[in-house]
């Protein structure tokens, strides 16, 4: 019997990328591509819990009739609120909003991003 010559398996060369060390060590790639989020807390002034501040932000403040899209509205263990936007414009009006109309009873702020120290010199060897 006679065999085609399209019918044999041909052998390719396959060629492979290969990874560096700090890419196999790095994690997906999804990682990369979220949309960071821009955050602040919200502190009671009077000691009030977490329920009662999340009800006083939706109503006092009502963060969907000034069209702000919050991606997290939660509390944590410290008894602050956390609240979450992909803009760091919305999270300055929202921010400045809840001081003025909730001044009395809760306090806004946004963390501080820490930078390493300045004043940390190398050492020179002659």
């Amino acid at each position: 019997m006679k065999k085609h010559a399209d019918a044999e398996p041909m052998a390719t060369p396959s060629i492979e990328k290969r990874r560096m060390y700090s890419e196999c060590l790095g994690g997906s790639q999804l990682k990369k591509s979220e949309p960071k989020a821009f955050r602040f807390t919200v502190k009671s002034k009077d000691s009030h819990g977490i329920e009662l501040m999340k009800a006083m932000v939706k109503t006092k403040v009502n963060p969907v009739e000034m069209r702000i899209d919050i991606t997290t509205f939660k509390g944590l263990r410290n008894g602050r609120l956390l609240i979450e936007t992909h803009n760091r414009n919305e999270i300055e009006v929202l921010s400045k909003t809840i001081n003025e109309t909730c001044g009395d009873e809760l306090e806004a702020s946004t963390p501080n991003v820490g930078f390493p120290d300045s004043s940390f010199t190398m050492f020179q060897t002659n």
